[in-house]
């Protein structure tokens, strides 16, 4: 019987697995040879390591003309969402109010 509920469990999980068209689109080890910034690392083309990640702002961070030419690479299907804590940091999205919403339901928010 437990092998039974196994075998189903399986099937059915198998039967619900799919992909969406778009992600049937994938990056050759060619293509990445193209742009140095989504590099793949393998034993003949290490990937850069660095200590500290690159973030929004840093000189590293690719240019608005190197996210294009990556989003045309995957179709256009590629997303830029500001990070949650945007309105905290100075820029364009800074709002203080905001921030101290942010900081107050973060616990809750980081649960989730």
């Amino acid at each position: 019987m437990m092998l039974y509920s196994f075998l189903c469990s399986l099937l059915a999980a198998t039967a619900l697995a799919f992909n969406f068209a778009f992600e049937d689109t994938q990056l050759t080890e060619a293509e990445t040879l193209d742009y140095p910034a989504i590099r793949f690392g393998g034993p003949d083309n290490p990937a850069p390591r660095e200590e500290c990640r690159t973030i929004p702002g840093d000189d590293d961070w690719p240019s608005d003309a190197a996210w294009a030419q990556f989003n045309e690479t995957l179709g256009g299907v590629l997303l830029k969402p500001a990070p949650l804590a945007a309105p905290c940091y100075e820029g364009p999205l800074y709002d203080a109010a905001r921030c101290e919403q942010l900081k107050r339901s973060w616990s809750s928010i980081a649960m989730q």
